[in-house]
């Protein structure tokens, strides 16, 4: 016990020291990576979720953390997903962990905000922009609930995550299935909630509008098979979809204009090719889209009043929204895109501008069951750190790309 209490001290005196010295070099005296993992040794002890792991291995957990997954799968299916994205009901069936327990979440909060009150600064408090909740799940989908049944949306669990780490937590969403009345409702309470910037100004919603939702492919098909009603049916469940996803989310452009941002990916106009999928249809698709919006907005403010309270509202709404949907992000042959579009485009996938900028870049990804990968966004590795859940040892769906290397 006194050896253990000694080394402790140790521990503490050469960060204290460390401390003084980077602060004389004007260097971030509160970034981890400052430090010598080695003689960090043992301040670790004693907290759960570190249990038989080294502080080496800690810090490697912590170098540029930025997936903290907490729920896997995705029910839109779309064919230029890099991650590869299944519907969660597809690994359930096979028997595979989906969802971080809520105990599990709260073992892990605490155990990095136990290991930063030790080193007097936020252990996983780097010079990372932004983090997220999700690897290959939509964030409207993303919630927990506890043992009593209490539901903690995505605004509960991201205030978690940025009270350890102090960066932006993303929401992205692909849209969700309008007549899914459960998500609906817990959309529409969130956005009430991320109206006080005050409390949840670090979150910032991306909305993606792309040519590749399942239902847009169905359009495509039908309509190059000379079926002009289903196509139209299909084109309708798409756009209708996401115009609901922008009527919804309206109300945080009140409080915040630079939390909405669209990510908008196509394959570029000469790839002919491709015809359906580049910039040129996807910019008739937002066209389509804004109408629909607008038709939402005129229809509330004559009947509820619900999300526009006055034209000028509604007008203000569209000029946010035309205002940035303007740039068109070409994509990269990765992952589900890689294996949909390899014979149909007349190009080497290298020359394709990827979904990341990942020059020089590796992130962190912390599995739903604790387990840590390393990754570019090309491709990603499996490592031996484990975080100690409850669930380590349960099986969960494989990390896509994955690299055997």
């Amino acid at each position: 016990m006194i050896e253990k209490l000694n080394n402790y001290n140790k521990v503490i005196t050469y960060i204290e020291r460390t401390k003084t010295r980077l602060q004389k070099k004007h260097l971030p005296f509160n970034d981890i990576h400052y430090y010598d993992a080695k003689r960090l040794e043992g301040i670790q002890q004693g907290i759960p979720l570190f249990e038989n792991l080294s502080m080496a291995q800690i810090v490697q957990i912590a170098k540029d953390a930025i997936e903290f997954v907490i729920r896997r799968g995705c029910s839109n299916m779309c064919t230029h997903c890099y991650a590869n994205a299944k519907p969660e009901i597809h690994h359930k069936q096979r028997n595979k962990l989906t969802t971080i327990s809520y105990e599990d979440f709260k073992k892990f909060c605490n155990g990095f905000k136990e290991l930063s009150n030790r080193l007097g600064f936020k252990a996983l408090g780097s010079d990372r922009k932004y983090v997220t909740l999700f690897h290959d799940g939509d964030s409207s989908l993303v919630y927990l609930q506890d043992k009593k049944g209490k539901t903690h949306d995505y605004l509960d669990l991201a205030k978690e995550i940025n009270k350890l780490t102090n960066s932006y937590v993303l929401f992205d969403t692909s849209g969700w299935n309008i007549q899914d009345k459960v998500t609906q409702k817990r959309m529409e309470e969130l956005v009430q909630k991320a109206k006080n910037v005050k409390k949840y100004g670090f979150l910032r919603f991306n909305i993606s509008i792309n040519p590749f939702s399942p239902f847009y492919e169905k359009s495509l098909m039908y309509r190059f098979e000379g079926n002009k009603e289903k196509a139209e049916k299909f084109r309708n469940i798409y756009t209708d979809r996401m115009a609901n996803v922008i009527y919804t989310m309206s109300p945080i452009f009140d409080y915040d204009y630079y939390r909405i941002n669209f990510i908008l990916r196509a394959f570029p106009d000469n790839y002919k090719e491709v015809k359906g999928y580049n910039a040129d249809a996807l910019r008739y698709l937002i066209s389509e889209i804004i109408n629909k919006v607008e038709k939402l907005y005129i229809k509330d403010y004559q009947t509820g009043q619900k999300v526009v309270c006055s034209m000028e509202q509604a007008q203000g709404y569209i000029k946010d929204i035309e205002s940035k949907i303007v740039f068109i992000q070409p994509i990269g042959l990765s992952g589900r895109a890689a294996e949909n579009f390899k014979n149909k485009v007349n190009i080497e996938p290298e020359k394709i501008m990827q979904n990341h900028n990942t020059d020089d870049y590796i992130a962190s990804i912390i599995d739903v069951n604790g387990k840590v990968y390393f990754t570019d966004f090309k491709s990603t590795t499996k490592t031996d750190i484990q975080l100690n859940y409850k669930n380590k040892n349960a099986e969960t769906p494989q990390i896509f790309p994955l690299s055997e290397d």
